[in-house]
């Protein structure tokens, strides 16, 4: 007889190592498949950019089924990507884009660490269609992930292991695009909203597409909340509507068409927001930006062997 695997690795969101500050978890290929979401995009990327950026990773954003990415507070992230992709390949051809190699394993996981541009990176291939990606400090959630994904039982010490946290996603584990809050908000005192959101346990914001020309935006806050705080809310949406940014973005519409709902455990706002705008607001807000993350840098110098060396012998760290 056989003896079992281990059990499969579930959704993406899932694995997100605890401590997490904030997470977006995204189904790339749910929203290229939208037309609102497809204004948005065409609006902020030069064409051919996505294909490019494709061609030079061998990740294709558009055809990704789950994108994850999280943050820490001392600034270290992990983004997780799963899709019709080769892990492997996609490790191995990072490895040999890096300026500098530290170290470098091919078991019992193939990765690599060192320096992309002017930023280090670690990558590593936890399955053959899952790809993790270190930025800043990422050492303690990347290990965390490992020690997870290697593990017979792959029990995983995830940030959404607290009942608030894990009650959001099971309410938005479909949607196409959510931002959560697992451990709620740390906000600076002497403002109107930090009182406002200070029983707040976790959060969530998830978008959904309308047709092709608004998206559905629901926010919702797990806590406990005085009685009246809807209209508090309400009056906090507006306000933000009526803001210069908001104006610029399109919230003024959305905020005066919010709902709120209140009960023991949770706040709800929902509101539809119109996609034109919005795209207007963007452009002139981030799309220069977006589209140098998008646009290719040349490629870095080839490490020298002596780097490569250093890496090889660091490998052993890995294994």
């Amino acid at each position: 007889m056989v003896a079992p695997g281990p059990p499969p690795l579930g959704p993406l969101v899932s694995l997100v190592p605890e401590g997490a500050r904030f997470v977006i978890v995204a189904h790339p290929a749910e929203l290229f498949a939208s037309q609102a979401a497809l204004h948005v995009v065409d609006a902020l990327v030069l064409p051919g950019s996505l294909a490019r950026f494709a061609e030079h990773t061998g990740v294709d954003p558009r055809t990704l089924s789950e994108a994850v990415y999280a943050e820490y507070d001392d600034g270290a992230s992990l983004l997780l990507v799963r899709g019709p992709l080769d892990a492997r390949l996609v490790v191995e051809e990072a490895g040999a884009r890096m300026s500098i190699v530290e170290s470098l394993a091919d078991e019992p996981i193939v990765r690599r660490a060192g320096f992309l541009t002017d930023e280090r990176r670690e990558l590593a291939a936890l399955a053959p269609d899952l790809v993790v990606i270190t930025g800043g400090p990422a050492v303690g959630p990347l290990a965390a992930l490992l020690a997870c994904v290697t593990s017979p039982t792959r029990r995983c010490s995830s940030s959404f292991r607290g009942r608030d946290a894990a009650a959001l996603v099971a309410a938005y584990g479909g949607a196409p695009l959510v931002v959560y809050a697992p451990d709620g908000l740390t906000l600076p005192d002497g403002f109107g909203t930090t009182s406002l959101l200070a029983g707040t346990r976790a959060l969530a914001v998830a978008i959904v597409p309308r047709g092709g020309d608004a998206l559905h935006v629901e926010l919702q806050l797990r806590g406990r909340f005085p009685a009246g705080a809807e209209e508090n809310f309400r009056t906090l949406v507006l306000n933000l509507g009526a803001s210069d940014l908001g104006a610029m973005v399109g919230l003024r519409l959305a905020a005066e068409r919010v709902t709120t709902r209140r009960d023991a455990d949770r706040m709800l706002l929902e509101t539809t927001l119109d996609v034109a705008p919005l795209v207007h607001g963007l452009q002139v807000l981030f799309a220069g930006e977006i589209r140098d993350l998008l646009e290719l840098r040349p490629n870095p110098p080839e490490a020298s062997p002596e780097s490569r060396t250093d890496g090889d012998a660091t490998s052993e760290n890995h294994k």
